[in-house]
């Protein structure tokens, strides 16, 4: 494995370092995910695509009506709702 040291603004440390703590990852293991993402062929990208577009559909909705009037009103419902006990 290769090494790669950076110089960094201590602002811009600090975010990868709340972040990567954030995702129970280390500064380094955050840079190096981050940086393979961004270096990836498109072929690398597609594969992936494909990896995880084998997930699509597994999952049922438990919401049988989801378009965007049907949600814009249960969001609504559950806005007016004082969750209040009864």
């Amino acid at each position: 494995m290769s090494q790669l040291n950076l110089e960094l603004p201590e602002e811009t440390y600090q975010s990868i370092v709340a972040t990567a703590k954030k995702l129970g990852m280390t500064a380094e293991q955050w840079a190096s995910k981050r940086l393979r993402a961004m270096t990836m062929t498109a072929e690398e990208r597609q594969a992936a695509l494909d990896q995880l577009m084998r997930f699509a559909g597994s999952c049922e909705s438990t919401h049988g009506d989801a378009n965007n009037e049907s949600i814009d009103r249960d969001l609504a419902n559950e806005a007016m709702d004082p969750h209040e006990e009864e």
